[in-house]
């Protein structure tokens, strides 16, 4: 099975959420076909990692290793596919609609500690 890279990664997080590559591009503010040459041969220096990060808002280290990768940190490795599929399903809402979830999770988990104090 062949290896998936960086820019594959950020092209699939890229359509994931919908954006074009002359919407990064945008975002980026750099020329459209600069990004496009970006994304297919990898010469993303880490500041651009750190913006596309920040726009795809998915973290450096699933950019660089993946979800689960064999090269990615351990703790990538400890989500169930419960976790998995949560998190994905969360990654495609909106991001009004994530982020009232988020809050209700925290909230339930303050209400959770409580009781068990």
């Amino acid at each position: 099975m062949k290896k998936e890279t960086i820019n594959q990664r950020i092209a699939k997080y890229r359509r994931f959420v919908g954006y074009t590559q002359a919407q990064m591009a945008e975002m980026l503010n750099i020329n459209a076909s600069t990004y496009a040459g970006k994304e297919r041969n990898g010469k993303i220096d880490c500041e651009m990692l750190i913006e596309i990060s920040r726009i795809l808002e998915v973290g450096i280290d699933i950019l660089l290793f993946g979800v689960g990768g064999e090269d990615s940190p351990d703790y990538t490795k400890d989500y169930s596919p419960l976790e998995e599929n949560i998190i994905s399903i969360l990654r495609c809402m909106p991001k009004n609609v994530r982020q009232e979830i988020i809050e209700f999770i925290n909230i339930k988990y303050k209400e959770n500690k409580k009781k068990s104090r």
